[in-house]
């Protein structure tokens, strides 16, 4: 924990102009051809994330955040005290619960909503949101299955493909997880942000170029154990600032978190898990 305040210190100290630097050694034009889509696979492979500005549809991004507000202003309506709550579209997470593990809730025959608890509190997550959106949800979905993102994140080696769909609602969030990983092994997240991220008291996601292959620093965050990973390079630390419909590839098994935010701030993602 200490560790990572220091981190935060540091973070927080550098100037919008610098994160800016930082962002663009990351980041490149949505691909026009097969040589584009390599150049971004370079990008990727080398640093374990790729930040594609804008390219997300803003009056889709706008009937995305309507739909979602009027679900969650349902369910604080229905559910004040957050106890759980239950109907034919989805689960409110309170004292109900479904399984033990995100693949639990990642499968459940309906999307799934849960506050969380712990280092981020009061953040929501919906699972599989694409469901509670209808046709925008199946235009949602089409996007991440598109003929350039899957060619990009695909290789030789092996084949992934979406698999769920959720939801990030960051409001006030103001002490997030420190830097850890989501796995030993490959694992691609898609992000988009539907809300403008200007400044690091906005909660922008950040990663640690270069963090998803084997380095000294990780193995000495192997024996902290579990999956937290405090020791970083402050110099490859890449908090993402971007403008709404900002799409983020990241590969979970390098070293990330979400920054906390300032009280007033919002931060909203879609984020799309490839497997």
């Amino acid at each position: 924990n200490n560790i990572n305040f220091s981190t935060l210190n540091y973070i927080e100290s550098l100037s919008k102009t610098e994160i800016m630097r930082r962002v663009e050694t990351v980041s490149c034009s949505k691909p026009q051809s097969i040589n584009s889509i390599e150049n971004m696979r370079t990008i990727l492979d080398k640093n374990g994330i790729v930040v594609i500005p804008e390219v997300f549809n803003f009056d889709k991004i706008k009937e995305i955040r309507r739909q979602i507000s009027r679900i969650i202003q349902d369910v604080k309506i229905k559910d004040p005290l957050g106890t759980g709550y239950e109907n034919d579209d989805y689960i409110v997470l309170g004292k109900k619960k479904i399984g033990k593990s995100y693949y639990d809730l990642s499968n459940y025959s309906k999307s799934a909503i849960l506050v969380r608890q712990g280092s981020d509190q009061g953040m929501i997550e919906i699972f599989n949101a694409d469901r509670l959106l209808g046709d925008l949800g199946n235009s949602m979905n089409n996007f991440f299955n598109s003929d350039w993102l899957i060619s990009l994140l695909n290789d030789k080696k092996e084949k992934i493909s979406p698999k769920n769909l959720n939801l990030y609602v960051n409001q006030s969030i103001t002490k997030t997880r420190g830097f850890h990983v989501d796995s030993h092994y490959k694992s691609i997240k898609v992000f988009i942000y539907l809300t403008d991220v200007n400044v690091v008291q906005d909660g922008p996601y950040c990663f640690v170029k270069g963090t998803h292959v084997d380095t000294p620093l990780r193995k000495l965050n192997d024996m902290v154990g579990e999956k937290e990973t405090p020791l970083t390079d402050p110099l490859n630390i890449v908090p993402v600032l971007g403008k709404k419909g900002t799409l983020i590839i990241s590969d979970q098994s390098g070293v990330h978190r979400g920054l906390p935010q300032a009280t007033g701030s919002s931060r909203e993602a879609l984020v799309m898990r490839y497997a």
